[in-house]
């Protein structure tokens, strides 16, 4: 259900020019996948969701939940995931460990944006850019994952930007800058 309250959320935002967390937070995304409800009564009713979203946006929202559920009842085990090879593994644990940087220095919660499989067909995406062949069709290079993740990754990747992390009162922080940027 997350996901498709997640795929909902971005086309709202990308519909509207807006951050993801200004529409619906990534909190209350999980509060609503954790306990659906499937009407919209039910909906306007929820302590999870502030009522003018649940008037605005109630329907939409029902419809994602209800979707999240059949899929969740008719998935066959998935055939199509893709296997890591072992050369493989270490790059895809260092993505991760970098992507979770980037998510978590901007406060968004990284099962929001990215999974293993994600980041293995990102991976293999930026592999076969290399070669010059079509890539993997990576969901971090599309809609907002793209500007959020994707692409910033990519650029830190190819030594075009650099990463600052620092802590402060409200957790991570991460600030990225021009690799070309002088340092003082």
């Amino acid at each position: 259900a997350v996901q498709h309250l997640a795929l909902l959320r971005e086309d709202i935002v990308r519909e509207a020019e807006l951050p993801p967390r200004s529409v619906i937070r990534d909190e209350t995304l999980l509060d609503l996948a954790r306990r659906p409800v499937y009407t919209v009564a039910e909906l306007q009713q929820s302590p999870v969701l502030p009522r003018s979203l649940a008037r605005e946006l109630g329907e939409q929202l029902v419809q994602a939940l209800v979707a999240g559920r059949d899929d969740r009842t008719s998935r066959k085990p998935a055939n199509n995931r893709l296997e890591e090879k072992a050369r493989e593994r270490q790059e895809v644990d260092n993505l991760l460990a970098l992507a979770q940087c980037f998510c978590l220095g901007q406060q968004v919660s990284p099962a929001l944006c990215y999974s293993r499989q994600d980041m293995l067909a990102y991976s293999r995406d930026l592999g076969s850019r290399k070669t010059g062949e079509d890539g993997a069709d990576s969901s971090l290079l599309k809609g907002w994952r793209a500007e959020f993740i994707g692409h910033p990754l990519r650029e830190f990747l190819a030594g075009r930007t650099r990463c600052e992390i620092s802590w402060n009162k409200h957790g991570l922080v991460l600030a990225v800058r021009d690799s070309k940027a002088e340092t003082h």
